[in-house]
């Protein structure tokens, strides 16, 4: 190709872009616009000449952008989104638009992204008109079907078979039902005369020789009218059945044909005895039940009582019988959880229990069933784990905010005896002093790291909006000169806002990044530092390219004081990650280690959005 072919090749694709329809602009990484399309500008209202090269948050708004930055950040980490939204056009009006954003890969890495936006107010329109035209029909078909003699009431009991003809007596449709009573499918039946499909035990012989409209017509035959009959198969099987029959018309009172509608009443005696079975095992599983159970009917009367109910209530089954569910047991309120709810009582008897009711609804009649659970004990333990849990973690505080000052004081003096006496005492003595020296140092960051994990429920702020890439920059700058004397790079993602204590976000990502200069290996270390959104979460990952570790360690490197090497090779105390662990949790996420040896490793966790409602 010529360099004026290739000139004239971008010539022509760039006149095909702008005159496409559908709005296009492509975004690099740090969301500034690359090119936009003569449907863009307009769209936006946009000058032509400074489009190119700002930020795609003030071409089109703080608003929209706000609503389309999700999608821009799913875009570039490689997920394709589409999406409907109603916007407002520069000129006022509400058009409809359908969006989409497609990562631009190169060599396997996303390197920007492109939207498209189409107008499909029009289409949107048309589709409704449509849908209105259908509607429109469907209610005209319904409305046919409550004429033509209660059809859509009889085929509402399930189960029932049903059979129409035309005017002249020919099948034109069975269901299922009739297929297996009459020995006929419906497509070898259609078009056939009904007393060939539809024979039955003592019929008149005078009836074969009219049609069905004529003996109706005669006989005075309506959707009232019920007639138990012996229906004989193709076979020879004979099936008695309860059966009605009714005339169709059309709009101008003429007949179309019949419709016959019938019940199985061998099947029918069946399934009542069946359903006598299971009413029986469903009382008896309520009466085994551990838990207290009452059944109440439609009307909220309760109609069913078992034996835990009665004792945990304080009342027999036949004060409750009758009685109204909401008075016998206080319902659950109406608030985040409707269904259940926590509640004190105190029996005749004086004992006072807590309890847990849980209430849904259990037949379409609209009965329910309540469900009583004696916590008491529970509660009782929750309280004193808790309170216990309290005083560990005053004691841990306690412990160790009073050891800082002796252990001070005896770093202090060791180190003061080993600058006088080094060299003028004999080697033995050096060597003991440095061990004094090296303990109390070891044991003062033991301490510090022990209060630091004390702290992280006792001092820990209320979760708020945080920006992640500010806190990333902290940690980056505290962290300057050991990443300059590592020679590191750290590459780092658009990142999110997020719902966090942002001093223990800065924690978290102050342990992960100096285990990253801690455990490099000899090539330059590399650190990249990301985010995705998969669905109610953002995962955050920090990868190295250090010596790795093997996963089956994976369990014990976020356990307290586990390490996975000799204490001289590596320093730290060993309770770094439990620190990084226990604060995600407190942040409602997780955390977890990809990893091998020798190829570097991933730490991810998870964070909620700053848009979400806190799950406590």
């Amino acid at each position: 190709m010529t360099d004026q072919e290739g000139r004239d090749g971008t010539y022509y694709l760039r006149r095909m872009i702008d005159s496409a329809p559908s709005s296009m602009a492509y975004g690099d990484r740090m969301l500034r616009c690359r090119y936009a399309n003569r449907a863009f500008i307009l769209a936006f209202g946009l000058d032509p000449e400074r489009v190119v090269g700002r930020a795609i948050r003030d071409l089109i708004g703080s608003a929209l952008f706000e609503l389309n930055e999700p999608y821009m950040l799913a875009a570039l980490g490689g997920q394709s989104q589409s999406f409907e939204r109603e916007l407002r056009g520069p000129d006022g009006t509400q058009r409809y638009i359908l969006a989409t954003y497609t990562p631009d890969l190169l060599d396997g890495n996303v390197i920007g992204f492109i939207v498209q936006t189409t107008d499909v107010t029009a289409l949107k329109a048309a589709v409704t008109s449509l849908a209105d035209e259908v509607e429109r029909r469907r209610s005209l078909e319904s409305h046919l079907l409550e004429v033509q003699s209660g059809l859509a009431v009889t085929l509402s009991s399930i189960g029932a078979g049903y059979m129409t003809t035309d005017a002249a007596g020919r099948v034109t449709r069975l269901n299922e039902t009739a297929e297996r009573v009459f020995g006929w499918s419906d497509a070898e039946a259609r078009g056939r005369n009904i007393y060939d499909v539809y024979q039955r035990e003592g019929r008149p012989a005078d009836v074969t020789a009219l049609g069905p409209v004529e003996v109706m017509l005669r006989d005075g035959v309506t959707i009232a009218s019920v007639f138990d009959i012996v229906v004989i198969a193709r076979d020879g099987t004979r099936t008695p059945v309860e059966i009605k029959a009714s005339l169709t018309y059309d709009d101008d009172g003429e007949v179309l044909g019949t419709v016959f509608v019938f019940r199985d009443l061998t099947r029918l005696a069946a399934s009542e005895a069946e359903r006598r079975r299971a009413e029986e095992r469903f009382r008896l599983v309520v009466e085994a039940a551990p838990n207290g159970m009452l059944v109440a009917d439609r009307h909220g009367a309760i109609t069913l009582v078992n034996r835990t109910a009665e004792t945990l209530l304080g009342r027999s089954r036949d004060e409750l019988i009758g009685q109204a569910i909401d008075a016998a047991v206080p319902g659950p309120p109406d608030d985040d959880d409707p269904a259940r709810a926590s509640i004190k009582l105190q029996r005749r008897d004086g004992a006072e229990l807590a309890l847990e009711i849980t209430r849904a609804p259990i037949a379409s009649d609209g009965s329910s069933l309540t469900s009583i659970v004696d916590v008491t004990e529970r509660e009782r333990y929750e309280n004193e784990l808790h309170r216990s849990n309290t005083e560990l973690e005053q004691f841990a505080y306690v412990a160790s905010h009073d050891l800082q000052e002796p252990l001070r004081m005896v770093a202090s003096y060791t180190e003061l005896l080993g600058q006088r006496y080094k060299g003028k005492l004999d080697a033995k003595a050096d060597k003991y002093i440095h061990y004094a020296v090296d303990g109390a140092q070891r044991m003062q960051r033991l301490v510090a790291d022990l209060l630091a994990y004390s702290r992280v429920e006792s001092q820990g702020k209320e979760l708020v909006p945080v920006a992640m890439a500010a806190v990333i920059a902290r940690v980056l700058n505290l962290f300057g000169s050991k990443l300059r004397t590592a020679g590191a790079t750290v590459e780092v993602g658009p990142l999110p806002t997020v719902l966090a204590d942002g001093e223990q976000l800065f924690l978290v990502f102050q342990n992960l990044i100096a285990n990253a200069v801690k455990f490099r290996a000899q090539a330059p270390l590399v650190i990249s530092i990301g985010a995705v959104l998969e669905r109610d979460r953002w995962r955050v990952s920090v990868t190295d390219n250090g010596i790795g570790i093997d996963p089956q360690y994976e369990p014990r490197i976020f356990q307290m004081f586990q390490r996975l090497h000799a204490r001289g090779e590596y320093e730290g105390s060993g309770i770094g990650l439990t620190i990084v662990k226990r604060i995600v949790e407190r942040h409602r996420g997780r955390i977890w280690l990809e990893s091998q040896p020798g190829q570097g490793a991933t730490f991810h966790f998870t964070l909620l959005p700053s848009a979400a409602a806190l799950p406590f």
